[in-house]
């Protein structure tokens, strides 16, 4: 469940229905991860493999 949450939120960011900010925020919630962390940092690019 919390896979589709970070997908819709993401979608939502994309189509500016909210800031990515607000995504990183809230997933940051969801996760329990601390707010310093750099986990969900949507201004930091991904790289996949």
């Amino acid at each position: 469940m919390r896979i589709a949450l970070v997908r819709e939120m993401t979608e939502a960011a994309r189509a500016g229905a909210i800031g990515w900010e607000i995504r990183d925020r809230r997933l940051r919630t969801l996760f329990c991860v601390h707010e310093e962390s750099r986990a969900f940092d949507s201004t930091r690019p991904s790289y996949g493999r």
